[in-house]
């Protein structure tokens, strides 16, 4: 089964770099120089929020991790060569023992909070009570991570979560809403 591997690319370049890859991993398949488990699917990891243009709010997706792909591989010695001759900076993570998969844990809550072929979380919903922001809906519901912060005019919170051994704090969606009355609610 495959494990999930952290590919570092240059800044702004995701999306070229995630087609540069499969189109690489493919040739080098085809050619016989990788196994085809080389990489099983690579994707740029995003969130979903609200942004403001033209005057009306609209739904975005915005990367999840800026400058970090995450590739599905049973040969991470194939996916390293498959970045290495990619043509752009792409570089696999490695610790001193070698590749570095995501933990199961790691893993876990990505693919919990997005969908296969749609890796986008999900934006959020709460409610702010008196001082309190209370999620009423969408992933960020019943969550276990911290929540260091919360932007309010960007529909934004970032969570804290570990991811390759090491805390980093990651944007996710969440609007928030007013109550009014009881259980009317209405957008502030």
């Amino acid at each position: 089964m495959p494990r999930w591997y952290v590919i570092q690319v240059g800044a702004g370049r995701d999306d070229i770099v995630l087609e540069r890859v499969r189109r690489r991993a493919a040739e080098l398949a085809e050619a016989g120089e990788v196994a085809p488990q080389a990489l099983a699917r690579v994707f740029s990891p995003r969130y979903e929020t609200q942004a403001k243009v033209k005057g009306e709010y609209r739904l975005v997706r915005r990367r999840l991790t800026p400058g970090y792909l995450v590739a599905a591989s049973s040969r991470p010695q194939d996916l390293e060569r498959v970045c290495r001759t990619a043509g752009e900076f792409a570089r696999l993570l490695r610790n001193e023992e070698g590749f570095t998969p995501l933990s199961d844990d790691e893993a876990a809550w990505m693919a919990a909070f997005t969908k296969e072929g749609r890796r986008a979380v999900p934006m959020s919903t709460a409610v702010k009570e008196g001082d309190e922001v209370v999620v009423t809906e969408g992933p960020l519901l019943g969550c276990a991570f911290p929540v260091k912060r919360i932007d309010r005019h960007r529909s934004t919170a970032w969570l804290e979560v570990t991811i390759c051994g090491r805390a980093k704090e990651v944007p996710v969606g969440l609007r928030v809403v007013a109550r009014r009355d009881g259980d009317r609610r209405s957008d502030s």
